[in-house]
């Protein structure tokens, strides 16, 4: 069960909207099904163009551990977990500022000259993961990046 708490309200057009906290990643990091979550993991990236060999350097795991964690029921460790999390809920982000996926994932291969190389360059650490999020905010307002 996903716990929500509401931290501010504000109107909007007339209308009062909630901003809540959404701790669904937290109470999922510490989540039992461990099949179903990193397929759906590894299902999320090749969505948007990265391939298994790439995802297990993103997790920082050979590809042999990381097709042991596939194919049985072994879970991910907490912190992986929590980074493969991350990176679907950047997938996620990423495809909405866009529009679509296959624009998203141009644009995480080029290189780009505010960070000077390539975005998915960055998502092997959580800290890069947060400046990529960071970039996406950005141009969904209108900031490129």
């Amino acid at each position: 069960m996903a716990v929500k708490e509401s931290v501010a309200v504000y109107e909007a057009e007339n209308t009062e909207v909630g901003i809540t906290t959404n701790w669904d990643v937290f109470t999922n990091v510490i989540a039992v099904d461990a099949q179903s979550d990193i397929i759906n993991f590894i299902a999320s990236a090749k969505n948007v163009g990265i391939n298994k060999n790439i995802y297990a350097e993103l997790l920082n795991v050979n590809l042999r551990t990381l097709n042991r964690y596939i194919s049985s029921e072994t879970s991910l460790d907490f912190d992986k977990k929590e980074k493969a999390i991350r990176l679907n809920n950047l997938f996620k982000h990423g495809i909405l500022v866009f529009g679509s996926k296959e624009l998203l994932s141009i644009w995480l291969f080029e290189s780009n000259t505010y960070l000077n190389s390539a975005p998915i360059s960055f998502l092997s650490v959580i800290s890069g993961i947060e400046i990529i999020d960071n970039l996406l905010g950005k141009i969904d307002y209108g900031i490129f990046g």
